[in-house]
């Protein structure tokens, strides 16, 4: 697939924001590995790139600050070859800092 054109592959599966937040913490975290497997296995096949469903899921897992680059970075890439301006980029993981900054404390 050529870095101009449309994203091939089948559509993903839209899933609640509230929805995931509330399985998050339900599972104390364990949520996240299933979403994370889950979002890089529907992004490989749709854009033709990325890490795909186990790499993802042990990226997660060894390097978790890593991953929250990882997923937006894809989505920006998919929505740029598409020819839509992305609603998220790599860059929207650095969200992850300053929130453990002030959650952490709070919780302690």
């Amino acid at each position: 697939m050529s870095a101009q054109g449309p994203p091939t592959g089948p559509l993903g599966k839209p899933r609640g924001i509230g929805f995931g937040i509330l399985l998050f913490v339900v599972t104390v975290g364990l949520y996240s590995l299933s979403w994370a497997y889950t979002t890089h296995a529907e992004l490989r096949p749709r854009t033709e790139d990325g890490l795909g469903g186990q790499l993802g899921l042990a990226v997660r897992i060894l390097a978790w600050p890593v991953s929250a680059f990882l997923i937006p970075a894809e989505t920006g890439r998919m929505y740029r070859r598409d020819g839509r301006t992305p609603p998220v980029t790599g860059w929207t993981g650095l969200w992850l800092f300053p929130g453990s900054l002030l959650v952490l404390p709070a919780l302690v």
